[in-house]
Order: C-alpha cells, then structure tokens, then sequence
C-alpha cells in the first residue's frame, strides 16, 4: 500500500527551509516520516496533488507521524470503503505539541490531516483542495497515545507560574503538525526515547545506541542516548536523553539534556545543553542554554544569554507579524543558519521566544577588547583594560589615567 506525502511548500522561519528539511533527530522530517511510514509496511512517495489511487495514505510534508502510530492507525481504521481521519485523544501528548499549530479539534481530541483513503476521491489541483476534500469526507479515527508523563522541575520566574515544572510526555504514538520552531524545539525533545524503541540495529551498551568508531572517556557519561558514527565525547561530560549525528565533538566538561545534535557539531569546554535542537556543522558554547534551536554552520559563544521565560505571561512568539501566546512559561530563542554570535558590549541579551535571521552577526566591541598591551611591565604587576589600553591597576585607582 502507498503512502503519499504530498508537498505544500511551507517553510520554517526564521531558516527558510522547506518543512521536509528541518532537523529531526540526527536526520531530517522528510526522511525520518519516510523511513516509518518503510518501518510500517507503506511504500512511500512524494509529489504533488494529483489523482490518488484508494487503498493509500494521504499526509503533507509538514506532518511527523513516528511507525508505531502508523501501524496503530491502520490497525484502527474501518476496514469498509470510505476515508479516516487520524486524530489523537487530549492529553499531555496534544497539549506538548499542539500549540501555535492549525488544527482541528473538539472538547474530546485533536484532528491531524493523515488520511487512509479506502475509495477513489476526484482529482484536485492542489494538496489544499485535497486535503479539504480528505477532511470533509472523513470519519475520525481517535486513538490515545496514554497519559504517561516525565516530571521535569524547571526555575521558572514567573510570577503567574504555579507549577515550575515540565510535563514530558511517555508515549510511543506520537503525530505533530510542524509549522514553527517551536514545534522542532519540542518534538525533539521526544525523539531521544522514540528512537532507542525503533532503532536497535547498532551496538547497544546499557540503555543507549553507539554508532562505530566513537571516542568517548572513561569517565564521561551516555545514558539513554543514541550516538552516531565517529562521535567524541571529552573527560567529564555527560549525554543524558539526547541524540548525536556522525563525527559530533562534545569538548570536556560540557553536558546534553534531552538534545538532538546534527552530524559535524561540536561543543566547546564547560557548556551546558537542555532541551535544544541544533542543525549540523555548528560550534557551540553557552552556559544552560535552554529549549531553543541553532540553525546549520552557525557559532555562538557563551557571552550571548538566551532567556527562558517572561515575568508575567506566557513565552511569546512573532506569527505573521502577529506576536502570538505559546501558553508555555519556558522557551528559548531560534538562531538562523550562518550566524555568528559573540558578545555585545560586556554581554549579549536574547529575550524568550524571538528569532535570529540567517547570517547574522553579533560581535563584541573593538572598544571592549585589549588593543595596546603594555610596555615593558614590571614582573608581576597587575593591568586592566580602559578603552583598549592596559593600564597598571595601581595607576587607575589612583586616578592618574590621562
């Protein structure tokens, strides 16, 4: 049976890729949907909106569906003529993952636009009439992907915040609109443990998946991880639930929580990761950079401070224009492909929820760094830089500076 993933040419801001291209796991959406809808039995093809044959699955590029939830669906759905709707029953699932996404719902669940098609629809010119047709025409097929959830306790200062905490959701049938990066930052965040239940094919040791070749210290530790080829982990540094593409270098001291890392990363000593998505080929140091994603080639420095949260309300976001209320008391930021990001002034500041255009740049001052080193100091005499210049300490406080 096929299943057509038809394209919409939707793109994630602020990088501008098509939706199939954003980074899920160590891969892309397009190609991990494609490898479950394999894993389910479907053969998967890709194209336009045209005539569909009965007997199929109908889906956009901007839907991520895992196999187990495929294979639950068809399993679900009336084995008479006619067209089915998957749709998810309310719970932590729905409420981690729906927000800022176009969907149909009711009081009891939320709809996704994945269709088994078990008659012959008419031929429409675009995916958008299709699905239109598809979702007038349709009998919804709820299933309930349970209400197992991780309590994660979290510093948040708000003051509206009653429950500092985040509800990560345990399940195994998992379906998401991807229509910002946002969506990324939280599916992610899942894919860790999805991937460890699909995905036993390389060597395990313990509870986590090691690609060949890997480097990892003695006294670094991988706990419920999968690690890609060629991957080296320095002393002390630790990879908790998270997912590392090929040839990732995780520098000494540095730690992963719940990350999905592009292949050719690497991390700079002493940095700290939770919740974070990152593109490949990118140099990264912060210190507890949290549920924010990094586009591809991109550099930041622990100088720049991403924030988390707002004091009295909720994370916003920037949709069309339109600065929209995720309901979630923590979010970080999205950084663009190609950035580079240092420090302005003494520090960088970037408030919760905003994003970082491609290509952009954020450099300390010249004013900030040291231009004129001293000449000829006396052994052990201590300087410090005004405007540019090293200037004997001693000098300074005692007000001789011309």
């Amino acid at each position: 049976m096929r299943a057509h993933r038809f394209i919409t040419g939707a793109r994630i801001e602020p990088f501008g890729d098509q939706v199939s291209e954003s980074q899920i796991g160590d891969s892309t959406l397009g190609l991990v949907v494609t490898d479950a809808l394999t894993r389910a039995g479907f053969e998967a093809v890709m194209g336009k909106a045209s005539r569909i044959e009965p007997q199929c699955l109908a889906l956009p590029d901007t839907l991520f569906v895992n196999s187990r939830i495929i294979e639950e669906f068809t399993r679900s759905c009336p084995k008479t003529k006619g067209i089915f709707r998957l749709a998810l029953r309310k719970g932590p699932l729905t409420k981690w993952l729906c927000p800022l996404a176009d969907l149909d719902s009711d009081d009891d669940s939320v709809m996704f636009h994945c269709y088994m098609v078990r008659t012959q629809p008419p031929r429409f010119p675009s995916w958008e009439k299709l699905r239109d047709f598809l979702s007038e025409s349709s009998q919804a097929v709820v299933l309930d992907p349970g209400s197992s959830v991780e309590h994660v306790p979290v510093a948040v200062p708000a003051r509206n915040c009653s429950t500092p905490e985040i509800l990560l959701p345990r399940t195994e049938i998992v379906a998401a609109d991807i229509s910002h990066w946002a969506h990324l930052v939280w599916i992610n965040q899942l894919m860790p443990r999805l991937m460890l239940k699909e995905h036993g094919d390389k060597k395990k040791v313990d509870t986590s998946i090691i690609g060949e070749k890997c480097d990892i210290h003695p006294t670094a530790l991988v706990q419920n991880s999968i690690l890609g080829d060629g991957v080296k982990i320095g002393p002390f540094a630790s990879v908790i639930d998270s997912v590392l593409g090929d040839g990732v270098e995780l520098n000494e001291n540095c730690r992963l929580k719940r990350c999905c890392v592009g292949h050719g990363c690497r991390t700079l000593p002493d940095s700290y990761f939770i919740g974070c998505t990152f593109y490949p080929g990118s140099t990264l140091a912060n210190f507890m950079l949290r549920e924010s994603i990094v586009g591809r080639q991109s550099f930041i420095t622990s100088g720049l401070v991403f924030s988390t949260s707002q004091l009295d309300e909720a994370v916003c976001v920037q949709i069309n224009g339109q600065r929209v209320n995720t309901g979630r008391w923590m979010l970080g930021s999205a950084v663009g492909h190609g950035c580079t990001l240092g420090t302005l002034g003494q520090r960088g500041f970037i408030a919760a929820g905003k994003e970082i255009p491609n290509g952009y740049m954020i450099v300390m001052n010249p004013a900030d760094g040291l231009q004129r080193p001293p000449k000829n100091p006396r052994p052990v005499q201590a300087h410090m830089n005004v405007g540019g210049t090293a200037i004997p300490v001693a000098a300074a406080n005692n007000g001789s500076i011309s």
